[in-house]
C-alpha cells in the first residue's frame, strides 16, 4: 500500500476523490466521493480490503451538479444518504441498497454543508454538519427532519467542516477539519466524549493529521472505518494536488488511508506517503450468502471450521427475525450463545450441559432486517449491534463461532479475528514522524488508566524494555521526547545511546522530556531499556530533524541548536490584538489567507502590549501563561526565553518573569521571531544564546 491511492472510471481515466466517505457494510467497503464534476450523479466504489477498488457505480441520478460530500448510513433496513450540492444545504436520499438507486426524500433542509450520520444508543439518527465555529449536531427523524441542535466543542479557530463520529471502547471520537482545502495547513483534528452529542473535550494531541511538506499536504475531510481485520480502524482522507498547465491552475484530489491508534482519550495517526503495510483480513471469514466452504454443520449448528483464541473480535451479519449466535463452541455441552428475537437480546452459557443465564436486555429495534452483531472479547466482552453498543458482560471463552441453525438462508458475512481493542495494531509499524502511545509497545506491558486525562500509562522499572516497529519515508535522524512521570533520576538506553531523564519539580505529573536525536532506518525498531531508576510513560513524540527556513513578513524561522533565544524590542504604539514574540519548536507552517494566525504549531513567547505571554500556537493560539508588566512606549527592552524538558523561563531585562511548565506536545522544531499585523513594535538583536 502506498498513499496517495487512486480510483478509476471504467474507461481507465482517473477519478478525483475529494471528501472520501467509506462505509463498511456486510463485509464490503463502499466509498462515496464528492462529485466534483458538472454531472447530476453520485458515484460509489467498492472493495473487500480497502486497497483494491471497483470501477464506479452510479448510485443516484436525481441530484444537482457538484454533489459534495455524500455520506451514507444503514438504519433499520434502509440506507440514508446526504449530500450538499455546490455546498448549498443538504438533500436526504433513501435506498434499500448501498449501491442505490437512492431516491430523494427531502427538499433542501439547509444546515450548511458536509453532513454526516451516526446512531445513538437508542438507534436514532444523529446528523452532524459543518459550522463557522465548530461542528453542529441535530436529531434527525426517518423523514430527514432535523431538530434539537447542539453545538459541539470542535474549535479550529474558524470555518470547520468534514465531521465524522467513531465509537470505540466506551468513547465517541469526533473528527473534523479546517480551514480551507487549498491551504497546505488543511488539517484534521478530533474531540472525545463519553456521549455521542455532548460534552466533547479537545485533547492536546491535536491536530490529528497534518502535513505541510511539498510532497504531501492539504490533508482533510476524513471518515473513519473499521479495518478488514475487525479490530483496527483506518482514517480515510483526501490529499490535494495543485495542477498548473496550459488549461490554467486547478486542483485535484486523491485519497489516503492510515491506521488510527486509540489510548483512552488519546487518538493518534500519522500520514504515510510511502510504502506501508496493507490492511490484513480476519483470521477466519466467509460470506454465507455466497458460499459455505469454511463452515460445517455440527448437529443443529452451523460452525466455523476454526476456533478463535481467547482474545478475539467476531462479527455476524444475518437477516433473520429469530437468530442464535454461537461463540466459544467446544462441544455440544459447552458453548455460549446470544439469542436475538423480537426486541430482545439474551446471553446464555451452556456449561457441561447445564444452561446458565448471563444477561438479558430489551432493545428499541427488532430483527426484521439485516443486522450486524460484533463481539469484542478481551478481559470482558462488549456487544455492538449496527455499531451501537448494547451490552458489556463477562468474557466469552475461545472456540468455534457460528449459528444455532443449519438453515443458511439469511446468513451473511461472518468472521473472527484473534485480536481485540487494537491488539492487531502491533502487526503494523508505527508511522513516523508522529506520536507513539504506550499501548503500542511490542512487549504488551500492563497498562493503567490515568483518570485525570483518560490516557493509559505504563510503569517501567530497572531492566524493563519497550520496543516499537517504525516506518518512515527514508533513513533519517529524528528527535524523540517522552511523555513521562519520573520521580527520581533515570537512565535509558535508546538504540544503543545512553540518555539521562532527570527528575524535576513540575506543575504537571506527566511532562515531555527530551531523549534527543536518534538515527532510524526507513524500517527499523526503536528499543528503549531502563538502565537506572524508574518512570511511567504515556507516549513518545518523534519529530523530523528539520533543515529549513521560513521568511515571511510576519514570521522568520530557522534551525536552532538549543532552546534559548533573545531579542530587543521597542513598542511604538499599543494596538488591539497585538502579538509578537520569540518562537520555539515551530512545525507545519503554511501560508494561506484563510488560515488562523499564527499559521504554525509551536510556542510564541512575547508580549501582547503590556502583557507578557506564553502562547501555544496551533493555527491560532491558546494561552499557557501570562503576567502584566509595565511596558513604556519608545523604550527598548530585552526579552530572553529558554525551554528545557518542558519547563520555560522567560526574562525581561534579565529579571525572570515567568517560570512554568508547557503542557503541549510541541517538543522540537524551528526557532525565530513572530510579529502579527497588529503589532507596532521594533525588534532587533535577535539571536540564539549558546
Amino acid at each position: 500500500m502506498k498513499n496517495p491511492l487512486k480510483l478509476y472510471f471504467a474507461d481507465g481515466s482517473n477519478s478525483e476523490v475529494g471528501d472520501p466517505f467509506v462505509m463498511r457494510f456486510d463485509g464490503t467497503y463502499y466509498l462515496y466521493p464528492s462529485t466534483c464534476y458538472n454531472k447530476n450523479v453520485i458515484y460509489c466504489y467498492t472493495s473487500k480490503d480497502l486497497i483494491h477498488w471497483s470501477n464506479e457505480h452510479i448510485v443516484a441520478t436525481d441530484v444537482l451538479p457538484y454533489a459534495y460530500a455524500p455520506e451514507v448510513i444503514y438504519h433499520n433496513g434502509d440506507f440514508y444518504l446526504c449530500t450538499s450540492p455546490s455546498g448549498n444545504g443538504h438533500y436526504i436520499y433513501k435506498s434499500k441498497s448501498p449501491l442505490g438507486p437512492f431516491n430523494k426524500i427531502t427538499d433542501n433542509i439547509a444546515n450548511m454543508i458536509d453532513g454526516s450520520f451516526a446512531l445513538d444508543t437508542n438507534f436514532n439518527l444523529k446528523f452532524y454538519r459543518a459550522d463557522h465555529h465548530g461542528i453542529a449536531c441535530s436529531d434527525m427523524d426517518d423523514n430527514g427532519h432535523c431538530s434539537n441542535r447542539m453545538n459541539l466543542n470542535a474549535p479550529l479557530k474558524g470555518w470547520t467542516e468534514g465531521p465524522s463520529v467513531t465509537y470505540r471502547n466506551k468513547r465517541y471520537y469526533l473528527t473534523y477539519c479546517a480551514n480551507h482545502l487549498e491551504s497546505k495547513g488543511y488539517r484534521i483534528a478530533y474531540s472525545v466524549s463519553k456521549e455521542i452529542d455532548n460534552h466533547f473535550e479537545v485533547p492536546v494531541f491535536n491536530p490529528l493529521l497534518i502535513s505541510t511538506c511539498n510532497d504531501f499536504n492539504s490533508l482533510g475531510h476524513s471518515s473513519n472505518v473499521l479495518a478488514p481485520d475487525l479490530d483496527g480502524y483506518y482514517i480515510v482522507y483526501h490529499h490535494l494536488r495543485l495542477i498548473e498547465d496550459e488549461n490554467g491552475r486547478r486542483h485535484t484530489r486523491d485519497f489516503g488511508i492510515d491506521r488510527l491508534h486509540f489510548n483512552g482519550s488519546m487518538l493518534t495517526t500519522s500520514c504515510s506517503y510511502f510504502e506501508n503495510e496493507d490492511p490484513k483480513m480476519p483470521d477466519f471469514y466467509e460470506d454465507l450468502n455466497e458460499s459455505h466452504k469454511l463452515f460445517e454443520k455440527v448437529g443443529k449448528f452451523t460452525l466455523s471450521n476454526k476456533e478463535s483464541e481467547k482474545r478475539f473480535t467476531a462479527e455476524f451479519n444475518f437477516n433473520k427475525e429469530k437468530c442464535s449466535l454461537i461463540l466459544g463452541y467446544k462441544d455440544e455441552n459447552n458453548y455460549s450463545y446470544i439469542a436475538l428475537k423480537d426486541n430482545q437480546i439474551m446471553v446464555l452459557d451452556l456449561i457441561n450441559g447445564k444452561t446458565v443465564f448471563v444477561k438479558r436486555k430489551s432493545l428499541p429495534i427488532k430483527f426484521n432486517c439485516l443486522r450486524t452483531v460484533r463481539v469484542i472479547n478481551s478481559n470482558n466482552a462488549e456487544i455492538l449491534i449496527d455499531n451501537v453498543p448494547v451490552l458489556n458482560i463477562k468474557a466469552f471463552k475461545e472456540g468455534k463461532i457460528g449459528y444455532g441453525t443449519t438453515y443458511l438462508k439469511g446468513l451473511h458475512f461472518t468472521a473472527f479475528s484473534n485480536h481485540a481493542l487494537g491488539s492487531s495494531d502491533l502487526l503494523y509499524p508505527n508511522v513516523i514522524p508522529g506520536v507513539i502511545d504506550a499501548l503500542h509497545d511490542l512487549n504488551e506491558k500492563e497498562y493503567f488508566l490515568d483518570n485525570q486525562d483518560d490516557i493509559n500509562y505504563v510503569n517501567l522499572n530497572r531492566d524493563d524494555e519497550i520496543s516499537f516497529n517504525v516506518v518512515g519515508k527514508e533513513d533519517k535522524t529524528y528527535h524523540i521526547s517522552i511523555l513521562c512521570n519520573c520521580e527520581s533520576n533515570a537512565k535509558l538506553l535508546v538504540n544503543g545511546k545512553e540518555v539521562d531523564i532527570p527528575s524535576m519539580d513540575n506543575e504537571y505529573k506527566y511532562v515531555y522530556k527530551e531523549i534527543g536525536f536518534i538515527d532510524l532506518k526507513q524500517k527499523d525498531r526503536l528499543n528503549i531499556k531502563v538502565l537506572e531508576g524508574s518512570l511511567s510513560y504515556k507516549a513518545l513524540i518523534i519529530n523530523n530533524k528539520v533543515n529549513e527556513e521560513v521568511k515571511e513578513e510576519d514570521l522568520k524561522l530557522n534551525n536552532i541548536n538549543n532552546l534559548s533565544l533573545e531579542c530587543d524590542f521597542e513598542f511604538e504604539e499599543f494596538t488591539n490584538n497585538s502579538l509578537f514574540g520569540l518562537v520555539f519548536n515551530a512545525t507545519q507552517y503554511s501560508n494561506h489567507p484563510c488560515n488562523p494566525t499564527p499559521s504554525f504549531i509551536g510556542y510564541v513567547v512575547g508580549f501582547r502590549n503590556g502583557l507578557a505571554v506564553v502562547d501555544a500556537a496551533n493555527y491560532g493560539t491558546e494561552r499557557v501563561y501570562d503576567i502584566p508588566r509595565q511596558i513604556e512606549l519608545n523604550t527598548k527592552y530585552h526579552l530572553k526565553a529558554s525551554i528545557k524538558n518542558s519547563v520555560i523561563d522567560v526574562y525581561l531585562n534579565d529579571d525572570r518573569i515567568i517560570h512554568t511548565t508547557l503542557p503541549y506536545p510541541y517538543t522540537f522544531g524551528l526557532g525565530g521571531i513572530y510579529k502579527n499585523e497588529f503589532a507596532k513594535v521594533k525588534i532587533s538583536n535577535y539571536k540564539e544564546v549558546k
